[in-house]
């Protein structure tokens, strides 16, 4: 998975109780919206280093 430039997160066996290990503020968070904007970013980035 490193090769793909992936972060694996691993989680304790059982139910969490800590969202903060899965990088979310609670559970109701389905999507993780800081992770996904940091991606989205970097891969709209051009060249020369500007966001496009």
């Amino acid at each position: 998975m490193h090769d793909l430039g992936w972060t694996v997160t691993n989680q304790p066996a059982g139910i969490p109780t800590d969202p903060g290990k899965s990088h979310r503020s609670s559970f109701k968070e389905v999507t993780l919206k800081n992770i996904f904007k940091e991606a989205v970013y970097a891969i709209n980035i051009t060249q020369g280093g500007n966001p496009s």
